[in-house]
């Protein structure tokens, strides 16, 4: 049986978080992980890292105190340059937990960071959302997934040299303060139960959705929802093609890039466009001679620089 017998809020100093690391450390502990460190020592260099919360353990028939949870905080509070120590006289929690005996420890272990309490991306994506009613009932994860989308757009531009705010997968739904990204998410939800919507849920694709969306939001609206539900009729349309290709390369082993998957995309479409652009020209020409009784529509697609 596993009890808290007490938990205490004292003052987060070096020498407590140097006691802490070189505490007796129950076994069966996680191995210490560098990609954890670094996690909170980017915390700390970013002035994030709030007050920690330790725990350890008296075991009925042991002598001692046994760390049972703050390994990696403690271990990096007590090995980082004194600059980087938190300087806002931060707290701790430190909570105590008696086991009748070893074979305690596992439900001890579930108390600690358990997956399946723990609260995901697509969990946080909600505090981000949350002031936008037109959001709010869509699909959490499905929001997800257009972000890394919309980030995979915005790292490309990084990657030429251009200026480009992104965020962590943490705080992708940060992307959705801009209301342009939000009227993008709204029209793609549409397709969320379509043939290939999974499409969404490569970024390099995604990615290819937006920016055909942001520059030319009436052709893209046509030709990506003939994609999703490889709907045209002529089996050898460009969105046809399209569908089936980007279908086979998911299945491929070793896996397709997101890179490849977007130039892919980018090259039917532009492709598309080109036609589509032609065709109406060629229905303008058209309409300088054929005289088009008032009220009848000349055709064509309005395109968007």
């Amino acid at each position: 049986m596993v009890r808290k017998v007490s938990s205490e809020l004292v003052p987060l100093t070096r020498e407590l978080a140097l006691q802490f690391s070189q505490m007796a450390k129950l076994p069966g502990e996680r191995p210490l992980r560098a990609s954890r460190v670094k996690y909170f020592e980017a915390e700390l260099q970013g002035g994030t890292f709030n007050s920690p919360n330790w725990a350890k353990a008296i075991i009925d028939g042991h002598e001692g105190e046994w760390r049972a949870d703050g390994q990696h905080t403690s271990h990096l509070l007590a090995t980082c340059d004194e600059k980087l120590f938190p300087k806002d006289d931060l707290s701790v929690t430190i909570n105590t937990y008696r086991l009748n005996s070893l074979g305690d420890l596992g439900e001890l272990f579930d108390l600690f960071d358990n997956p399946l309490s723990a609260r995901t991306n697509a969990d946080k994506m909600g505090i981000y959302i949350a002031d936008y009613a037109e959001l709010d009932q869509l699909d959490r994860t499905f929001l997800g997934r257009t972000a890394r989308g919309i980030d995979y757009f915005f790292r490309d531009l990084l990657k030429e040299g251009q200026k480009a705010k992104v965020f962590d997968s943490r705080e992708h739904g940060l992307y959705f303060d801009d209301g342009v990204n939000r009227a993008f998410a709204v029209w793609l939800y549409e397709h969320h139960q379509t043939k290939h919507a999974w499409m969404v849920g490569k970024p390099g694709i995604a990615a290819e959705i937006y920016i055909d969306w942001r520059s030319h939001p009436e052709l893209a609206k046509v030709f990506w929802a003939e994609v999703f539900t490889e709907s045209n009729s002529d089996p050898d349309d460009e969105t046809r093609m399209l569908a089936s290709t980007l279908r086979d390369w998911s299945r491929k082993q070793p896996r397709v890039t997101q890179d490849r998957f977007r130039a892919r995309a980018k090259k039917a479409f532009d492709r598309y466009r080109r036609l589509t652009v032609g065709r109406s020209k060629e229905a303008a020409r058209e309409d300088e001679v054929i005289e088009i009784p008032p009220g009848t529509a000349s055709g064509g697609y309005e395109l968007h620089a």
